[in-house]
């Protein structure tokens, strides 16, 4: 499924390419273990754990095609029934609610609602 954005850049294409590049040639050395949590990666729509495939997937998420409806549509499948957007905006709650409107999307976009959350639970 595509689905066009307005954006101001053209990210997660072709012309990311030398970005993709220096990022890759950067987290040859940075240290990153294991993940306890499986992480969605966003160019799989695969759950990664090992330190050599979630370096792979931050270089390449900067020239690939984003599969977020695959990504999404993978984490219900799996019984993930809470999401929640960090930082400011709302376009992946949007896009989110496009492809299934029944799943409780929260936005975090202050320390307050982050606290809140972090109480109510």
């Amino acid at each position: 499924m595509v689905v066009p954005l307005k954006v101001d850049g053209a990210f997660h294409s072709y012309l990311m390419n030398p970005a993709s590049v220096k990022l890759s040639k950067e987290l040859e050395t940075t240290p990153i273990s294991k993940s306890n949590i499986p992480i969605v990666a966003n160019i799989s729509a695969r759950y990664v754990t090992e330190p050599d495939e979630i370096k792979t997937s931050l270089a390449k998420q900067l020239n690939s095609p984003v599969r977020w409806h695959q990504s999404i549509c993978m984490l219900i499948r799996d019984g993930f029934d809470k999401f929640y957007e960090i930082g400011p905006g709302k376009s992946l709650s949007g896009l989110m609610k496009r492809i299934d409107p029944t799943q409780e999307i929260k936005n975090i976009d202050t320390t307050e609602t982050l606290r809140n959350l972090i109480k109510s639970n």
